[in-house]
């Protein structure tokens, strides 16, 4: 179920009051004292009063909004006799249907008497310590002008300071560090250089080639030789079997593969053998010759090998030797580079070290320039014309104050119905 609001009202002397109350700021009157201890302490305790005036806070009830409407309900509930009493020995109700003579009475205590007064008397309190305020605005000022150049100086000396010796520092060191890193690259690349020559490795390998293919030769020639020995030896035997006129000799294979035939051709003659084994044996000696040609050429390769392999290692100790002074010298030139960027790196801290002293002092004499400037700020502020402008804008504030309760009064005093009983009244929304 959805709860009905309401609303609840008094009828007085046929005058409507809401019971809906609110809370007014209302500006008290404004008062100053003023002695003469220290006038311009006195004038910035007044500025800082009409800047933040006091109020109090005030009750009032408001207007009962689109009245014809509500007019028609309260009628309505008049003659239906929903009503209660109104019990005027109930002091919490007698503000709300006594609202038309508070207004009136707060409307009627707001008069500007007291700005007038006020003014007159700030107006003769300045007057009276013109030349002591006049002469403390001077110091300020004067204190102002001074705070300000020697921000100025410092401000200029850093930046000189900055421009001339630090920037130049961090060129400086710039110009160092690529010197340092083209030192290190060079090393590097030095470095690279001398691992990079494999010619006395590459010789020895050649060399084992050459080994290798000379002891395989001498190997074949041994064998040549051997099987050169073995058919002069066979030799030997079948001339033994001439003298013994054996005119025929059969070997085993070919008479098992001939099955016996080549008994009964030349090629079992002991003669034919003979010439055969003959012939073998001069081929034998020709692959000999060329075994023997094809080593004496190896041991020449090796021996032209084995030269050049001198002169390029004299070459290649010359080079590592001229690459070692190169990196010996360009290590010297780091450690000396290093020197240079260290001592440089040293000279900007220090310098570094001077100029946030620099930047200290300039937020000092920033700081005390701030501290002056806000006494001249106050001083300005703290002038006759200044505070009488502010002390209009309150007494403007006041006559608004005034406009608005005088206009609620009015909307109040229209709130009247034909009704001769004081009673109170809640209807629907």
């Amino acid at each position: 179920m959805t709860k009905v609001q309401s609303e609840q009202v008094i009828i007085y002397e046929s005058q409507v009051f809401s019971t809906k109350s609110t809370q007014y700021k209302l500006l008290k009157e404004y008062n100053i004292e003023l002695n003469d201890k220290n006038p311009f302490e006195e004038l910035k305790k007044i500025n800082e009063q009409i800047e933040k005036p006091e109020y109090k806070n005030v009750t009032i009830y408001e207007e009962i909004k689109e009245f014809e409407k509500v007019k028609e309900k309260i009628q309505l509930n008049i003659k239906n006799k929903k009503f209660k009493p109104l019990d005027e020995e109930n002091y919490e109700l007698i503000p709300v249907y006594s609202q038309k003579e508070i207004l009136t009475s707060m409307i009627e205590s707001i008069t500007n008497q007291d700005i007038f007064e006020s003014i007159t008397k700030i107006k003769n309190y300045t007057k009276k310590h013109e030349r002591e305020l006049e002469k403390y605005k001077k110091t300020i000022e004067s204190e102002v002008k001074i705070s300000e150049k020697e921000l100025e100086k410092k401000r200029n000396e850093i930046l000189q300071f900055k421009k001339k010796i630090l920037d130049i520092l961090e060129k400086e060191i710039k110009t160092e560090e690529k010197i340092l890193k083209e030192l290190e690259k060079e090393k590097i690349k030095q470095e690279e250089m001398f691992h990079l020559i494999k010619e006395k490795g590459n010789f020895k390998l050649e060399k084992k080639k050459i080994e290798d293919k000379k002891n395989h030769i001498a190997h074949k020639i041994k064998k040549l030789s051997l099987d050169e020995k073995l058919f002069k030896a066979k030799i030997t035997t079948l001339k033994t079997n001439l003298k013994s006129k054996k005119y025929k000799t059969i070997e085993p294979l070919p008479f098992i593969l001939s099955l016996g035939l080549i008994y009964w051709t030349s090629f079992s003659n002991t003669k034919t053998i003979i010439l055969k084994y003959e012939n073998k044996i001069n081929k034998l000696k020709e692959k000999e010759i060329i075994l023997e040609k094809e080593h004496e050429d190896l041991i020449e390769k090796e021996r032209i090998l084995t030269q050049e392999n001198i002169e390029k290692l004299k070459e290649i100790t010359k080079l590592e030797e001229e690459l070692q002074k190169k990196i010996i010298q360009i290590e010297k030139n780091l450690d000396k580079q290093k020197r240079i960027v260290d001592k440089k790196y040293q000279e900007r801290k220090d310098k570094e070290e001077k100029y946030n002293i620099l930047i200290n002092e300039e937020t000092t004499l920033s700081n005390k320039y701030i501290k002056v400037s806000e006494k001249m700020n106050e001083i300005e502020s703290n002038e006759l014309n200044n505070i009488i402008t502010k002390i209009d804008k309150l007494k403007e504030k006041k006559e608004r104050q005034k406009e608005e309760l005088t206009q609620l009064l009015k909307n109040i005093e229209k709130q009247k119905i034909d009704s001769k009983k004081n009673c109170i009244i809640e209807y629907s929304l």
